[in-house]
């Protein structure tokens, strides 16, 4: 079975169908949804009607639809997306809320491969996202882990000297006694300057996971923003040369 893994769609739904159509082609039988499919654009009900559309096997929650129903959570972000998350709040119909608000925070999935949103990190500490791996890989040392980590594709693990490799190629076969991180990027806002839309294949019958990216007009997607009131800061994130690379962080 090929499964299509999708992550922070943040309501691009140009990247999205981009998506979709590129896993047609890539005999996709089943997805998984790792969580903020809303803010930032200007299609979230558009989104959730082709999420649901689909043959999802998890659906995942990310912190954007935990700010859909906590204020605590919706003051951890930034002014602008926080904006469009309270636009959502309103726009959003009573049970798309409902089934956004029984999505999984993670999953673990054929005892193998776990997934989740976002990094866990230590409250109140401030880490590296280099740290942040470290924790992860100690943490789950048995499991393949699969976030969308920086919004960026890589794949990460740990020396015997407990010293960080990161890799940009693909396909990986997935270890059976060594842990693994994968981050699988972002469909609608990819890091590291790219506008492609991101996202992971999985073939379970090979236990192999595959990097994809989608081509699509991003500047759709802007000029719906515009349309919509979205904060010009959000209009320029999806622009190419916005993010730094992961790569020039210090990983050991």
């Amino acid at each position: 079975m090929r499964i299509g893994i999708l992550a922070n769609i943040l309501g691009n739904l140009h990247a999205l169908e981009a998506v979709i159509n590129d896993c047609k082609l890539e005999k996709i039988e089943k997805f998984i949804i790792l969580g903020n499919s809303i803010g930032y654009g200007p299609h979230d009900k558009k989104v959730l009607k082709l999420i649901h559309n689909l043959d999802v096997l998890y659906r995942l929650k990310g912190n954007q639809e935990k700010s859909l129903f906590s204020d605590e959570s919706l003051n951890k972000l930034n002014v602008h997306l926080a904006q469009t998350i309270i636009k959502a709040r309103e726009n959003l119909e009573s049970e798309e809320l409902t089934v956004i608000e029984h999505c999984l925070e993670n999953c673990l999935y054929l005892k193998k491969y776990y997934f989740l949103p976002e990094v866990p990190v230590f409250p109140g500490r401030i880490l590296s996202q280099c740290d942040s791996l470290r924790i992860i890989l100690h943490k789950f040392p048995q499991y393949c882990t699969i976030s969308s980590f920086y919004h960026q594709s890589f794949i990460a693990n740990l020396n015997e000297k407990n010293e960080l490799f990161l890799s940009y190629k693909t396909p990986c076969v997935v270890p059976e006694d060594a842990p693994i991180f994968l981050s699988i990027g972002s469909v609608g806002y990819p890091g590291g300057g790219s506008v492609t839309a991101k996202y992971a294949v999985l073939d379970i019958d090979e236990g192999k996971i595959d990097f994809k990216e989608s081509i699509y007009d991003y500047t759709m997607t802007q000029r719906d923003m515009q349309v919509a009131g979205i904060s010009k800061a959000l209009i320029r994130q999806l622009s190419p040369l916005f993010n730094k690379n992961f790569e020039e962080e210090k990983l050991t």
